[in-house]
This record gives C-alpha cells, structure tokens and sequence, in this order.
C-alpha cells in the first residue's frame, strides 16, 4: 500500500473574516488560523509516513507579502525533509498573483511544475513493480484557460497522478479558472486526480480514475461553514484507491436554526437559544465554534425581538460565553407574525402593523421606489473604502435593492408595533 496527503486552498495568513471577531479573545485566537492547520497537516503526514505530501495550488493568499509566512512555510516543509517526505506543489490563482513564489529558498525535497507542465517520478518500485508519476500544471498568471493539453500522456504500466487547480465547470461563489469536466479528467487516462480551487470538499469519481476537490482545510467566514478537510489516499496492492476525509482545523464556522413557533415569552427565549447553541457545541467537530444564528418561525414576539435585535445578539453571545469556545458571529431573524389563535388583544395590535407592512412592501415594488433606491445604493457604495465594497461585489444594485427594501420595511413595522405595545403597556400600569 502506497498513502498520500492531499490538500489545498490554505491561503496561509489570511484572515478569517466574521463580525465575531470583534471578540479580542478570539481575534487572538484564530488570527494565524491557517498557520495552525498548516501544522497539523505537517504533522499528520509525518503520523502517517505518507510518501507524498500533494499541494493542488493556493498555499499563499493572493498579493499578500510577509516575511512570516515565508519563514513559517519553509520550517514546516523542511520538517518534512527531515522526514524524508517530498512534496509536489502547484501554482493556483492566488499564488500566481504573489512574487513570494519566486523569491522563495525552497528545500530540495520539494518540487514546483511550471506554468508549462511537467512530471516527476516519486517510486520507481511501489505496488507491484509499478512506478508513480506525479504530473503537474501551475498558474503562470492569475486568469488560465483549460490546462489539461499541457499535462503529458500518462506513463504506461505506471500509477500516474495528476495535479490541477480548476473551478471545473463552474462551482456556486468561485470564479471560472481552468475549466474542464470530469469526463475530460477521466479521458485523460490517469489514475488518481488532485484537484484544488474550490473551497467545498467532493469526490467527483470514486474509482478509475479517483478524482477529488478536498475543500479548504480552514474556512475564512460563513460562507466556508461546515468541518473542513485534507486528503489521505491510500492506494492498496489489488489497485483500489481509498481516500479518508482529516478534520485538522481548529476553528470552523456553522449555522444553528432556532424554532420560536408559538413562543409567547422572552424567557423562553432565552432558554431557546441556549439550547441550541448547547447541541451545537455538543455535535460539532471543531475546538472552536463560530455561529450564524437564526431565530426562525411564527411568533407574537416577532415585532419586540425585532426591535430589540441589539439586545438579543448581545444576549446570545452571553450564552455561548457561558457554554464555551462558541462565538455567535451574527444574528438572523427570520420571523414572522402568528397568523391563527390570537388573542382578540394581540390580533387587533398586530393588524396595524401588518397592514403597514402590506402597504410598504407594495410600495417596495413600484418603478419609482425601485429607481429612488437604485440612485441611493450606487451613492451609499460610492462612499464605502474599496475593501468594504468588495463585500458586496457579488451582487448588483437592483439585488441589493430587492433584498434590503422588503427588509426594511417589515423593520419599520416591527419598531412602530413594538413601541405602539410598549405605549400600551405604560399607559396599563399607569392607571
């Protein structure tokens, strides 16, 4: 049996990006998060003595330059050599775009194929008298077009593997780069494809050839959540691949749903959220939890949780303080008014409200608003510093506008309802 460790998409020293990071204790904790798992991943190929250790491209973070990083990625490498472990390393997008590539003293024991393409013989013995070839294609530059006529025949009566960095035909929140198919790979006639680009762990084919995107062994917001992983592939002496998913991160983003249908006190709440946030820390895999949390469902509170949005994102953060390393990253509310077995009271509060929303919402769809809204985000983005409008970048103006206008006035409502009950309740207790 032969073992390999295949990973990509570190993106060493890149921050990860959360609103919960504005916790300084946790700010200092995953500030070199891609650094620790960088570690781990050393030290799992050293505990497995695998005979190669595959790098599919975006070890670096774009133009990001530090004499840090570079210091840190040739110790762990030379760790490696120690072990008598090579390494096979392709260029992606992002490491094209940064110049430390080039400067680097890189240890012998690690090989870079150029933009050109090439192979290099890993075992000339290893299953049955059979050698094995890595091949490999980097990024020259950060745009590139189908690389696959650069990689070479595969050597006849050999295992032959493949490095690529590829957004294949297209992937949700990744920019083409590379295209091709799996059905282009597996015509190509090697045995074991390592792929890279697309942040989401897939096995694309499980046999002949095996093909497999291991996803970013760290995710950077929450739009990466979910455990991430590296590769260990083992091929056995029959000529089965086998390849095992390795949780090495310490710190991973999730999302938690909470179900407010028909709660009728804050108190419930409360106990609601903890709850969750406590299942959430009991399954998941990670030392470190950082959280999307959605209150969800039909509820009277609707309007006074969404009043009090401020009050309620402090007060999850309070319960997952007290549980433990679990961060609450951002509070979503996805609520909705109880629409059946009202108090005649509550119904009659909650129809100005709703009839208000009603008009709003109408109101959203109009040509008119429609254009006044476009003219004020394009001026409200014309403000923000580039790296703010970056945020947004994926979406154009009239998406923004579809989103952010029924939002706002189903905000408004809530406010004006929730203070109309808070005027109410006064006026009660006063006489």
């Amino acid at each position: 049996m032969i073992k390999f460790l295949h990973t990509a998409d570190i993106h060493l020293d890149s921050p990860l990006r959360s609103l919960a990071l504005r916790n300084r204790e946790l700010q200092n904790h995953v500030h070199i998060a891609s650094r620790a798992v960088l570690r781990k991943i050393i030290n799992l190929a050293i505990a497995e003595n695998v005979a190669a250790l595959l790098l599919a491209g975006d070890v670096f973070d774009n133009a990001r330059r530090s004499a840090q990083s570079l210091a840190f990625l040739r110790a762990q490498l030379e760790r490696l050599k120690t072990a008598n472990i090579p390494v096979f390393y392709i260029k992606g997008n992002h490491d094209a775009e940064n110049s430390l590539t080039d400067i680097m003293d890189w240890p012998d024991n690690v090989t870079i194929f150029g933009g050109r393409g090439g192979s290099s013989l890993l075992e000339q013995k290893a299953l049955g008298g059979r050698a094995v070839y890595v091949h490999g294609v980097s990024f020259a530059k950060r745009q590139a077009p189908n690389l696959l006529d650069k990689f070479p025949p595969p050597v006849a009566n050999a295992v032959n593997i493949g490095l690529l960095h590829t957004s294949l035909n297209g992937a949700a929140n990744h920019d083409i780069y590379a295209p091709c198919t799996v059905a282009e790979l597996t015509a190509k006639g090697y045995d074991y494809w390592a792929l890279g680009h697309i942040h989401k762990r897939q096995i694309y084919s499980a046999q002949n050839p095996l093909i497999v995107m291991p996803g970013a062994p760290q995710g950077r917001d929450i739009g990466e959540e979910g455990d991430k992983s590296v590769s260990l592939v083992r091929l056995t002496a029959d000529g089965t691949w086998q390849e095992e998913a390795k949780i090495l991160a310490d710190t991973a983003f999730y999302r938690c749903a909470v179900a407010l249908d028909g709660v009728e006190e804050t108190s419930a709440v409360h106990d609601k959220i903890t709850a969750a946030l406590q299942e959430l820390r009991r399954t998941v895999k990670t030392s470190d939890a950082i959280v999307r949390l959605s209150l969800q469902g039909a509820t009277k509170l609707h309007w006074q949780i969404a009043r009090d949005e401020d009050y309620w994102q402090e007060s999850a953060a309070e319960a997952a303080a007290n549980i433990g390393n679990i961060w609450v990253e951002k509070l979503d509310l996805q609520l909705t008014g109880e629409t059946s077995n009202q108090s005649d009271s509550s119904a009659e509060n909650a129809l100005p409200a709703a009839e208000l929303t009603a008009l709003m919402q109408k109101a959203a769809g109009t040509p008119e608003l429609q254009q006044d809204s476009l003219k004020n985000i394009n001026k409200l983005l014309s403000f923000l510093p580039p790296e703010a409008r970056k945020l947004w970048q994926d979406m154009k103006p009239e998406e923004l506008a579809a989103r952010f206008l029924p939002a706002g006035a189903e905000n408004i409502a809530a406010l004006l309802s929730a203070y109309g009950q808070s005027g109410e309740q006064a006026e009660e207790e006063n006489e």
